[in-house]
């Protein structure tokens, strides 16, 4: 007898091929000899969020729709002049976040556009990862936003939403969540808006027509960037993922595993 649900896996902000950002158990960095690369192995963060992402797959066991909330890639870092990169070759950053979808067991995958100034446009990385993913076996869906129907239960997803350097970082989602409400006559029920974007988690509940709509950023797989560190220790990211497990009869129930980087690998310490 089969699991009387459907599961939605969500992920955001992978930053694949930061520095601080998730990579895979080692990288070969092509510099154009085709006959020979460079064995890039990961760091300590970047082992704490492969382990991370590991286990994550086997939790979650089978997934039917997988969705990428975006910044897939880190990008080239143009304000940057590439530092804090671990390849700024785009396309094999890609490659790199493809290696890690693959190791869900995902029947469908859905995935957004990320900010610009990381994933680019017209062709975008996310776009890219999307094609990667898309099978017969597992067909992919890409969009600006996309708008999911799982059980009956309407779920919106774009990457994009307002960051808060203070405490009260649920008024962005809840605001996103308000605004679904009261386009009502337009969208239609909205059940779940999903955002990603701000690097940490949130979640929020509104009553709105006899039920409570609910609205989540989920979190990232990106630790403090030389960006982050010239500013406020507000920036602190969380790490993880968000699941949804939607039952037959259109209940259904929102989980999150959280986890951060901690101590010295966050900060360079001086001992004097």
């Amino acid at each position: 007898m089969g699991r009387k649900f459907k599961r939605v896996l969500c992920i955001s902000d992978m930053h694949t091929l930061s520095n601080v950002g998730i990579m895979t158990d080692g990288y070969y960095m092509d510099e154009g000899n085709k006959d020979v690369k460079r064995f890039i192995p990961p760091n300590n963060i970047q082992k704490i969020y492969y382990k991370e992402w590991l286990d994550m797959c086997k939790k979650m066991g089978k997934v039917d729709i997988l969705i990428n909330v975006g910044d897939s890639a880190e990008g080239k870092n143009p304000k940057g002049s590439g530092y804090g990169v671990v390849d700024s070759n785009v396309k094999a950053q890609v490659v790199e976040a493809n290696r890690l979808i693959q190791k869900i067991d995902f029947k469908m995958y859905g995935g957004v556009n990320g900010s610009k100034y990381h994933v680019g446009n017209n062709q975008s990385a996310d776009e890219y990862l999307a094609e990667l993913c898309d099978s017969s076996r597992h067909p992919a869906t890409f969009g600006t936003d996309l708008m999911f129907d799982v059980n009956g239960v309407k779920i919106h997803v774009s990457h994009k939403v307002g960051a808060s350097s203070t405490i009260n970082r649920v008024t962005s989602i809840n605001k996103e969540v308000m605004m679904a409400c009261l386009n009502n006559p337009a969208y239609g029920d909205v059940d779940i808006v999903i955002r990603g974007h701000t690097h940490y988690f949130s979640s929020t509940g509104v009553y709105y027509k006899d039920k409570i709509r609910h609205g989540i950023i989920v979190p990232c797989w990106k630790a403090r960037d030389e960006f982050s560190r010239s500013g406020s220790l507000a920036w602190c990211p969380v790490n993880g993922y968000v699941w949804i497990d939607v039952y037959d009869d259109g209940t259904y129930i929102i989980n999150q595993h959280l986890f951060q980087v901690k101590g010295e690998m966050l900060f360079q310490t001086v001992k004097v």
